[in-house]
């Protein structure tokens, strides 16, 4: 007995029955809940959103890196990940990166820590973020480097966002 036999079998015993053919989705009208109860819905139409009178300013994107980074320079937002598996890391770095995105921050510092207590040189939290930022996972992202002595060096990164700049016309 093959091991997808083998746990259909058990799934059959719990007492799991398979889907089977699902009747076709029914179509939904354009309606606007009332007020007497969540699932009850009247038949008033919805009327679409006015779209803006005015036509927004067009921007272009520019990275917030300045041209040098000297003992003045401070990080917008910081992240510790001391002590965090490298999945919850990987996880607070994307949504961090999501958050100063939406704040319209330029930098953020990502402490790794050196890993002098791993068994992988190099620490396994280091390795890990910088390959995945090497992945390319946000198009947020407009560089990332190793950060500066007195920022903690090996132990950090320093990663540069995106940012909206009006264009001049």
């Amino acid at each position: 007995m093959s091991s997808d036999d083998q746990f259909f079998e058990l799934m059959r015993n719990l007492g799991v029955r398979p889907l089977g053919k699902q009747p076709p989705p029914k179509a939904r009208k354009n309606t606007k809940a009332s007020l007497a109860g969540p699932l009850e819905l009247t038949s008033e139409p919805v009327a679409p959103k006015p779209r803006p009178k005015y036509s927004p300013k067009p921007f272009r994107w520019v990275s917030a890196r300045p041209a040098k980074i000297n003992r003045d320079f401070e990080p917008d937002d910081e992240l510790d990940l001391h002590g965090e598996r490298l999945e919850d890391a990987l996880f607070k770095v994307h949504r961090r990166l999501m958050s100063a995105e939406a704040r319209g921050l330029g930098s953020l510092l990502v402490i790794t820590g050196k890993g002098l207590n791993s068994e992988v040189e190099g620490g396994v939290l280091r390795r890990g973020v910088w390959d995945w930022l090497q992945s390319g996972p946000e198009e947020v992202i407009a560089s990332f480097e190793e950060a500066p002595s007195f920022m903690g060096g090996s132990g950090a990164l320093l990663i540069f966002l995106y940012r909206k700049q009006p264009v001049k016309s």
